[in-house]
């Protein structure tokens, strides 16, 4: 997850976190024991890459598979296994409206949605518009389908004429020594934050969100401290929490990944309406990217199945 602080596990004494291998692709966790234990229900994961998944499958009546599901990107093979893993299962949970809309009918038949959220974030914070930000706001990990490199390069040209203009980067990651070398005047690294507080202070100077890769969890902290979010246009290239994204209301779009495309989109984004952001964000994270309707259907699905 993007910039989430991991969760310490260890508070709770019934929990243990097993190391994942990894050989060829294919991942195991030694949960032999689990096998031959009575549950009422087991919720796992949908990564049907995980020999030690498939085993909890057979062993177990009661199991709800939470997933990504389908990408546009799969192939006939991989929906073909995914389908097969799906089937094994009582109920599948799917992130988002497109992964259930790209799977097979027997597996819509039980499956529902349940999106994401972040911890503590159930509705939009109004921001202050009286400060006329000028920054521009990145929030993720620093690796290398983040295309920081373009992001900083795009900052430069975007600041020719917007001499104003600062570019905030929170977030931390294997590829930041070398996104740093990078480094210009107006650029601000703010490393890895996890107070929500802090975030929302460093958003109320930036008046857009930015995210030059497939953008993710992001997304909901952009929708969180309502400003505009500027990414690509193609939905099928981002992770299932963009579709909290609207194109004219919290979405600039760029279709290119060029510097002038990028900057047209940030010139764009000067003039959203915050009101409106906040007003829609707010609906729509309470309605479905917060915790309450998430355990309003996680309940209803073990209960009732």
């Amino acid at each position: 997850m993007e910039n989430v602080k991991p969760f310490n596990y260890n508070r709770f004494k019934s929990v243990e976190i097993k190391k994942t291998w990894s050989v060829m692709g294919l991942k195991w966790q030694n949960t032999t024991k689990t096998l031959f234990k009575k549950y009422d229900c087991v919720i796992m994961f949908g990564d049907y890459k995980n020999i030690s998944y498939w085993l909890q499958l057979f062993a177990h009546r009661n199991v709800i598979i939470w997933t990504h599901g389908y990408y546009d990107s799969d192939n006939f093979l991989k929906k073909a296994i995914k389908t097969v893993f799906f089937l094994k299962a009582n109920q599948v949970l799917f992130y988002g409206g497109k992964s259930k809309k790209n799977a097979p009918k027997m597996i819509r038949r039980k499956s529902q949605l349940i999106y994401n959220s972040l911890p503590g974030i159930n509705d939009s914070i109004l921001k202050n518009t009286t400060n006329n930000p000028s920054g521009i706001l990145f929030i993720g990990r620093l690796t290398k389908n983040r295309n920081l490199d373009l992001l900083i390069s795009t900052f430069i040209k975007f600041k020719q004429k917007n001499p104003k203009t600062t570019l905030h980067i929170v977030g931390d990651g294997e590829e930041k020594e070398r996104y740093k070398k990078l480094n210009h005047d107006g650029v601000v690294w703010h490393g890895d934050i996890y107070d929500i507080d802090k975030l929302r202070s460093i958003s109320q100077i930036c008046y857009c969100g930015i995210f030059l890769g497939p953008i993710g969890l992001s997304v909901l902290h952009y929708a969180h401290f309502s400003i505009p979010v500027v990414a690509f246009y193609d939905m099928s290239f981002h992770m299932p929490e963009a579709e909290i994204l609207k194109e004219s209301i919290n979405f600039f779009p760029f279709k290119s990944f060029s510097k002038k495309g990028i900057c047209t989109a940030l010139d764009q984004a000067k003039n959203a309406d915050l009101y409106k952001i906040h007003k829609f964000n707010n609906k729509i994270i309470s309605e479905k990217y917060s915790a309450a309707p998430q355990l309003k259907i996680i309940n209803n699905v073990i209960y009732n199945i």
